[in-house]
């Protein structure tokens, strides 16, 4: 459990279970990969209504622009890529950084859930 309480007594347990900050398994019984996976596949839905909109701003037609790590981040910082020796990882990770972040965060997202289910068997 997150000591929130002993720092804002105020708080109720109850207060702290809705609003998602008590992440202890007993407590809630939501492990932290179905959070870290919930928050992630939100993330990512809410990337995808940003660029909906923003695709309609447009008057006249409609554009989509996927948003994507190497849109994001300088190249300078993506370097390291072309270092990796082996050429499959290095293609893997080229893909990565290239796919919409919208479905990369929604994969990672669903592949926490995987997880979360494989662990809390």
């Amino acid at each position: 459990m997150i000591l929130i309480d002993s720092v804002y007594p105020i708080l109720d347990i109850h207060v702290l279970m809705i609003i998602g900050i008590y992440i202890d398994t007993g407590g809630v019984g939501m492990s932290k990969y179905y959070i870290v996976g919930g928050l992630l596949c939100i993330s990512g839905l809410v990337i995808v209504g940003f660029q909906a909109i923003s695709s309609i701003m447009n008057p006249g037609e409609i554009v989509w622009k996927s948003l994507s790590i190497a849109g994001i981040v300088d190249t300078e910082y993506l370097k390291w890529i072309d270092g990796i020796s082996w050429y499959s990882i290095k293609k893997i990770m080229k893909y990565i950084v290239k796919m919409p972040l919208y479905i990369l965060l929604l994969c990672v997202g669903g592949l926490s859930f995987v997880v979360g289910g494989l662990v809390d068997k």
